[in-house]
């Protein structure tokens, strides 16, 4: 199914999907040699439903098996997305969709999505999320960030940023700990329902 590129120094399983069958419509398998003579494997990015993105890590995942390299996803970065992801093997990500959305006024939570660009936010007195430790909970209320949004003020986009930012951090730190302690399962559940809502 993967063959390697003769030559290529950039590694790369790039999965475009075919809707009617639902699998890679073409993929190559490409190597790097990373500075310490490992190699690293990359899975170029799988936009798309989160339906079509599992099914295609299951059938990226089932091809390359017991392939012990590094497995880099690129363009896949929503909180339900890295634990469907680091279910399949993913070890590493690269994607601008934290920042992307925080600049629209979607910050993320461990209560799941914050719209600021909702009325409901603009006498909500509350940080974004209490248990963040970024300068944007620390210091401002959603109801300025809501009005920072409906102004179109420069500083909404950074402040969302940096939250957004520093929660997927923070998100990451926990699901590797969960990975150590067991708890794995426990967390991705508890985002996953977080998210759905």
């Amino acid at each position: 199914m993967y063959t390697p590129v003769a030559g290529d120094d950039a590694a790369d399983v790039a999965a475009g999907l075919a809707a009617e069958i639902n699998k890679p419509a073409n993929a190559a398998l490409h190597f790097k040699a990373t500075a310490d003579g490992s190699t690293l494997l990359i899975l170029d990015t799988l936009a798309g439903s989160t339906t079509k993105i599992t099914a295609t890590l299951d059938i990226v995942g089932d091809a390359l098996g017991d392939d012990r390299r590094v497995r880099y996803l690129m363009g896949v970065g929503s909180p339900p997305d890295f634990f469907t992801a680091v279910e399949r093997g993913i070890d590493l990500f690269d994607c601008v969709l934290p920042t992307r959305v925080a600049r629209n006024g979607q910050l993320w939570t461990w209560d799941g999505r914050l719209n600021l660009r909702n009325a409901r936010f603009l006498d909500d007195d509350q940080p974004v999320d209490t248990r963040c430790r970024c300068e944007t909970c620390q210091t401002f209320s959603r109801a300025y960030l809501a009005h920072l949004f409906r102004a179109e003020e420069l500083l909404a986009y950074r402040l969302a940023s940096l939250h957004n930012l520093t929660f997927t951090l923070d998100l990451l730190a926990e699901l590797r700990t969960s990975l150590a302690n067991g708890t794995f399962v426990d967390l991705g559940g508890r985002i996953m329902r977080a998210y759905a809502r």
